[in-house]
């Protein structure tokens, strides 16, 4: 589906949170404090005030921590509503909660026009980058993926047309989106944005990203 010029557009966004953090030591990306609040409810925050109207946050290895985190998250400022996906297949590969996320939230609001797939560790990101990234994506018409550096192939986070996302999701197996993105590499936009891709692999890494701000 693309999105129509004579109706607003709406967006969806999909949180991969599902994998088992080895190198942060087991524990789990979505909760490590940034700016005095989880990755996980930082990064929701954000999507929503972006204008992503639909949420989804797929979990697994660490389901049970991160869904007790997120029901003592708010206080005075409450969570934007969003769907919890528990992937059972998460051992698989980050490909199967791709697919679980795509296929839960387009099912449950089938009038999507894109939908987002970002990893949880982003700790750099501000409102505006997903803003921007929402803006390529409306004007372009087209599946929009980050560049990630010096590498040929774009990667997440990507904005997929809703088409895209579905065709992407029935194909993946253990190795998300990356094939699918390599095959299709001259019909996506691709957008320049550093932010959109530092992630936090390891607590070194979060302290180098963010030396006064990590916790």
């Amino acid at each position: 589906m693309s999105p129509d010029p004579q109706t607003p557009a709406v967006l969806g966004a999909i949180v991969l949170s599902a994998g088992e953090s080895s190198r942060m030591g087991g524990k789990p990306k979505a909760l490590l404090q940034v700016g005095g609040q989880p990755l996980l409810v930082r990064l929701l925050r954000q999507l929503d005030a972006a204008g992503f109207a639909s949420l989804a946050v797929v979990t697994g290895a660490h389901d049970s921590e991160i869904a007790a985190a997120l029901a003592q998250a708010g206080g005075e400022r409450p969570l934007p509503n969003f769907l919890r996906v528990t992937n059972s297949k998460w051992k698989q590969g980050v490909g199967t909660s791709v697919r679980a996320g795509v296929d839960a939230l387009t099912a449950a609001n089938p009038r999507l026009d894109g939908v987002l797939v970002t990893p949880v560790d982003l700790p750099c990101t501000q409102d505006q980058d997903w803003e921007r990234l929402r803006v390529v994506f409306l004007d372009s018409k087209r599946t929009v993926a980050v560049a990630h550096g010096n590498q040929r192939i774009p990667g997440t986070p990507v904005l997929f047309t809703t088409s895209d996302a579905l065709a992407m999701a029935a194909t993946l197996h253990e190795g998300g989106a990356k094939a699918w993105l390599a095959e299709n590499e001259g019909r996506i936009e691709v957008l320049e944005g550093p932010r959109l891709t530092w992630d936090a692999d390891t607590p070194e890494a979060l302290r180098a990203l963010l030396p006064e701000r990590s916790g």
